[in-house]
Order: C-alpha cells, then structure tokens, then sequence
C-alpha cells in the first residue's frame, strides 16, 4: 500500500464518519426543538404551523390583515403565532377583547421587555414601562 491509498481510504471513512455524525447530532437538535415547541404550546390556544426559527414573520404576507382575519375564522377569536422565538397569542373580536380585558387587564395591559429598550432606555419611557407603580408615577407627571 502507498501513502496515496491510506490517505483516500483514511479520507473516505473519515468523511462518512463525520456525515453520520453531522446527521445524528441534527436529528436529535430538530428532536429537542419540536419536544420544547410542544412543551411551550401545550398550554396555549390552538394556531397554525410556523417556520422553525422565524415563526410566522414571514408568512403574514403582503397584507397581514387579511392573513389575520383568515387566521381568525380557521382557528376562532383567540389563537397563537409565533414570531421569532416569541409566540405570542392573538385576541380578535369584539366580545373576546372586551372579555379578555374585563377579566384580565392588569396581565394584558403589560409590554414585553425587549433587550435594545432595556439597555437604551431602562424601561423608564411610559411607552415601554411596565404596568406597576412606576407606570402610574410616568402618567401622573404628564
């Protein structure tokens, strides 16, 4: 045998060794993604499938409106998207918003704390506060 012969055979088992292995750990990554997606969505209302990774941000369309409103009459007044890693819960319809808010106002009334406004801002703007003492104290220097 030349150096030529256990260089190519030494490539060649090497590089399948490297593909099963490349497939193995995808396999089990796309396993914990779709395990942690059920875990997450066990609790919420029902929606449609997005995109691993973006959600539905991509397929809201030109018109997202519509998108919304045909979401709406599939899956009923309060359903789930995702956008990004965030799965958020939509509530459309007169009855089911004045329901949702009567109910529970002070839970809905609440932002979400994005990462850019807390590091330029500190959540102290009234736009982005969170729904406590501070956010009435904002209201009441207006």
């Amino acid at each position: 045998m030349n150096i030529h012969e256990i260089y190519n055979k030494w490539m060649v088992s090497d590089i399948s060794e490297n593909l099963s292995s490349l497939v193995i750990c995808t396999t089990f990554l796309f396993v914990v993604y779709l395990v942690k997606m059920y875990m997450e969505n066990k609790n919420l209302p029902p929606g449609p499938w997005g995109i691993p990774l973006l959600g539905h941000m991509t397929l809201l369309g030109k018109n997202p409106l519509t998108t919304f409103d045909d979401y709406r009459r599939q899956y009923g007044d309060i359903y789930r998207l995702r956008f990004g890693s965030w799965p958020v819960v939509v509530i459309s319809g007169k009855d089911a918003i004045k329901t949702a808010l009567q109910y529970n106002g002070d839970t809905l009334s609440d932002r979400p704390e994005l990462l850019s406004v807390r590091k330029i801002s500190g959540m102290k703007g009234i736009a982005f506060c969170h729904n406590d003492q501070s956010h009435v104290l904002l209201r009441k220097k207006k």
